[in-house]
């Protein structure tokens, strides 16, 4: 799942497309330690998953439905993304709403750390 007002979000569909690539240069390389490799896998089918999306809603806005339903019957490997990608666009309303993240008064985020605070010494 990727936030909207995220970065990563914001990606335009060649963006993606270039994303996914580069994975696979990486990947190619051969010079990866087994867990490295194995997490840039992950991500490389984890953004060509979101490419396959966009792509088909892009022919689909741009040259019509029949286009985007040729391109994923002529690219089977990309209908889980495009179809889990519909599904889950269509379904999120029934989903439950993440936490709210905490506030402040006023409507200010909270600081949150990831690790327990300690207190440091202050040198004088």
């Amino acid at each position: 799942m990727v936030r909207q007002n995220s970065l990563s979000g914001q990606h335009r569909t060649e963006d993606l497309k270039r994303l996914y690539e580069a994975d696979r240069a990486i990947l190619q390389a051969g010079d990866l330690a087994p867990g490295a490799a194995r997490l840039i896998r992950r991500h490389e089918r984890h953004i060509r998953g979101r490419y396959e999306l966009r792509h088909f809603l892009d022919l689909k806005n741009g040259q019509g439905p029949g286009a985007a339903l040729r391109y994923a019957l002529s690219h089977p490997v990309a209908l889980p993304a495009i179809a889990g990608g519909i599904l889950a666009d269509k379904t999120e309303r029934f989903r439950r709403a993440s936490p709210q993240v905490p506030t402040r008064p006023g409507g200010v985020p909270a600081l949150r750390y990831l690790l327990p605070a300690t207190p440091v010494p202050v040198q004088k």
